[in-house]
């Protein structure tokens, strides 16, 4: 049972360590920039035998059936992106249920609002 566990652990950490370090647009091959990559990171504290390792969970976020001219389609962008920082955040809470962090969703979202204003903007010169 604790090799299962501990092999778990060091499934996830080298995902977190070939996943990079910030957040990206269209990492999946055929997604070429219709795709944010909404990313939250948590490091365990120092009680855990994990200690001072990155654990990340990523969500991504679809978004070339949206016209990012149309304000309402980007009041939908937004809505998935919040979205997929809810659920980020509770994959982590799930992987480390005995460490929450309730500022998760707010440091994911601001994280990721500088890349969602690249997408609009970039929409907006096409």
């Amino acid at each position: 049972m604790r090799a299962r566990k501990n092999s778990a652990w060091v499934a996830m950490f080298i995902g977190a360590l070939l996943s990079g370090g910030a957040p990206s647009y269209a990492r999946e091959a055929g997604a070429a920039k219709t795709v944010i990559v909404v990313e939250a990171n948590r490091t365990p504290a120092n009680r855990s035998h994990h200690a001072g390792a990155v654990v990340k969970a990523e969500m991504p976020v679809r978004y070339g059936d949206l016209n990012l001219h149309d304000k309402n389609d980007v009041a939908r962008l937004r809505v998935r992106v919040r979205r997929g920082a809810v659920s980020a955040c509770e994959h982590l809470d799930s992987l480390l249920p005995l460490e929450p962090d309730t500022s998760c969703l707010r440091t994911t979202l601001t994280r990721i609002a500088p890349q969602v204003a690249v997408v609009i903007a970039s929409a907006d010169r096409n």
